[in-house]
């Protein structure tokens, strides 16, 4: 059973350090799938102890899976929350210069104390404002949330716009 649990702690690392729940959450389904499956199997054969412990395991899994899709919630309701933060530093700055600045460093420390992470991951974790789009990590290497500035709204992009080439 400790491996279980050790296993389920492993893939909410996984969540914490790289800020995908992609990966951790269709290996934890995955897995908790195939063992409740398992268990089923073991309760048909009569082995009730042996389904028993199965069940016990696919719970664990469950749990697991159940606490990094809560962390991610609290991860987007968290980089919302500082974006409403970092947009109204973008636009004291803008009427205090008549621009929004070209980079959230800008902000530091007239409009903001430092530029806060957007959410609780080791990585991915950063704002970046590109043009008037202020944009933070949803899931690594597919999406990211951008609030436009002027507009006054959320829009849903791919990850590479964060990070346009120069001379595109």
């Amino acid at each position: 059973m400790i491996e279980t649990i050790v296993f389920g702690i492993v893939l909410a690392a996984m969540y914490v350090l790289h800020g995908s729940s992609t990966i951790p959450m269709m290996t934890g389904v995955s897995a908790a799938a195939l063992l409740g499956l398992a268990a089923i199997v073991m309760l048909v054969r009569g082995r009730k102890a042996r389904a028993a412990e199965l069940g016990l395991r696919t719970a664990v899994l469950a749990l697991s899976c159940a606490a990094i899709y809560g962390l991610a919630a609290v991860n987007s309701f968290t980089a919302a929350r500082r974006t409403g933060d970092i947009a109204a530093a973008c636009e004291a700055y803008k009427a205090k210069t008549g621009a929004y600045p070209e980079n959230l460093r800008a902000l530091v420390p007239e409009y903001l104390k430092s530029v806060p992470a957007a959410k609780f991951t080791i990585m991915w974790a950063q704002y970046r404002l590109v043009g008037s789009r202020l944009m933070h990590v949803r899931e690594p290497g597919m999406l990211a949330s951008a609030y436009d500035l002027e507009t006054k709204k959320w829009d849903i992009v791919a990850v590479a716009e964060m990070f346009p080439r120069k001379g595109n």
